[in-house]
């Protein structure tokens, strides 16, 4: 089992280079999505980063999360 601290520290990581890279992308005119996708196949487990995450059930239940979020934000219209 990893220490919590570690997974902190990685999705900490993960944060930080998402917001680099949002910033990147309205620099270099690329859509922000092709960079976080970059970021999560790098991150990922055929990639360097090595992050294995198989658990259907988590992802389905976040995806549904942010979903919502993004149905909320934009009836508000923010």
């Amino acid at each position: 089992m990893v220490p919590t601290h570690y997974i902190l520290l990685g999705v900490a990581v993960l944060v930080l280079l998402s917001v680099l890279a949002s910033k990147a992308s309205e620099r270099l005119g690329v859509p922000a999505l092709l960079m976080f996708l970059l970021i999560g196949m790098v991150a990922g487990s055929e990639g360097p980063g090595g992050i294995y995450f198989d658990d259907a059930a988590v992802a389905k239940f976040v995806g549904t999360l942010a979903c919502a979020r993004i149905s909320a934000r934009s009836h508000r219209g923010c």
